[in-house]
């Protein structure tokens, strides 16, 4: 950090806490609270409401290790972004689900969106701000997992104790909207040379532009 002001990159690490903390909360700690209520509703089997989350893990083992080169040739903020509106747009559609095969489409969905604005694409941004602080910055990003874990199921019970489950999907998001979208706007930026800042507020000479759109 400098004397006079707070380094930006403390911005950047809020940001994309916020928007990890929501996405891992929500999509791999939260949705599985709504399998029973599936259950009940549609009378579905337990392997018919499980099998989208398999699917979501297997989609994301496989996809990621061919969209990771990316985050390095590109912008990972718009990926994130990309990620970010998939969230929304797969939480909007679970609402709607009427047939387990339409479950298995909005988790695959989701399964992208992870992927776009998950862990890797996090760590490459905290990695590219931060560099004596990187123990700090991933510790402090790491830790959302444990944070929405903790807190969205019970926002979620909540609303289920005075509404529907789909009145909790509703509000899972607009949470998720508001902590994946807004800080891709005003706080998340792709590298410190976007600011002509070096990693951790260093002093020193003005830093040389990015070498790419994504660094």
């Amino acid at each position: 950090m400098t004397g006079k002001r707070i380094f930006f990159g403390w911005w950047v690490l809020l940001g994309v806490f916020s928007g990890y903390t929501a996405l891992v909360g929500v999509q791999v700690y939260t949705l599985p609270l709504f399998y029973p209520e599936l259950i009940r509703e549609f009378g579905w089997t337990p392997e018919q409401v499980t099998r989208p989350a398999t699917l979501f893990f297997l989609t994301g083992a496989v996809t990621t290790p061919f969209i990771s080169p990316l985050f390095d040739r590109y912008s990972v903020r718009l990926f994130m972004s990309a990620g970010a509106l998939a969230t929304f747009a797969g939480l909007l559609a679970f609402t709607c689900i009427q047939t387990p095969d339409q479950m298995l489409v909005v988790f695959l969905v989701l399964a992208f969106a992870q992927v776009c604005a998950g862990q890797v694409p996090t760590m490459v941004l905290v990695t590219r701000w931060f560099r004596r602080y990187r123990g700090i910055a991933v510790g402090i990003t790491l830790m959302g997992t444990s944070l929405g874990a903790a807190v969205f199921p019970l926002v979620v019970r909540q609303v289920m104790a005075s509404g529907g489950w789909r009145d909790a999907v509703y509000v899972l998001a607009v949470i998720c909207a508001l902590m994946m979208m807004l800080p891709l706007v005003l706080c998340i930026r792709n590298h410190p040379h976007d600011h002509g800042l070096l990693p951790d507020g260093d002093a020193g000479d003005r830093a040389a532009p990015a070498p790419g759109p994504g660094q």
